[in-house]
């Protein structure tokens, strides 16, 4: 896009803010229609979705999600979004984005495991399933930091001590042959 003259800078104009401020209102109702709409199908209205509804949202609303956190990642990159820019890059969220695949990778055994050491089935209700989120995303971060603090940070410290030692090696090579 630099090459065809679309910078940060060059989208600085008054069309473009308003253009983008109207792109990002509709992207966040889009994505609050996408979080509220399965509410429709719920309790009383339980399975008054036509196949054809099930159909859509299920086959378009991840794409939709998709596509509406890009929108919202682009306005933040050229700073269309200062405050939510602001939020999303600020340095508490560190630890977590280094802990974010060991849980990914986590989060499957820890449901499994609580799953199999129940004595009774499931009784859902809205502060079962949210103390079992809870629960699930606590023990999955813990999870995945036994897993960085035992496999991937030494693993880290090992291979740049190795490839520290790899150049001085080279290096020295390098000086050997000059000096001859």
């Amino acid at each position: 896009m630099e090459k065809r003259g679309v910078t940060r800078d060059s989208l600085r104009t008054r069309p473009y803010r308003h253009l983008v401020t109207l792109i990002v209102l509709s992207v966040t109702g889009i994505l609050a229609f996408l979080v509220f709409i399965p509410h429709t199908d719920f309790g009383l209205q339980k399975d008054d979705w036509s196949t054809l509804e099930n159909v859509l949202y299920l086959n378009f609303g991840r794409v939709l999600w998709a596509m509406c956190l890009a929108v919202i990642t682009l306005a933040c990159y050229y700073d269309y979004l200062p405050w939510t820019n602001g939020l999303l890059s600020h340095g508490f969220w560190t630890p977590f984005t280094r802990l974010t695949y060991g849980a990914y990778l986590c989060h499957p055994l820890i449901i499994k495991l609580t799953a199999g050491n129940e004595f009774q089935f499931y009784q859902f209700s809205g502060e079962d399933l949210t103390l079992r989120c809870i629960a699930n995303v606590v023990l999955a971060y813990a999870a995945s930091l036994g897993l960085w603090c035992l496999i991937e940070r030494p693993t880290m410290t090992f291979s740049t001590a190795m490839l520290k030692s790899g150049k001085r090696t080279s290096q020295t090579r390098k000086q050997e042959g000059q000096g001859a």
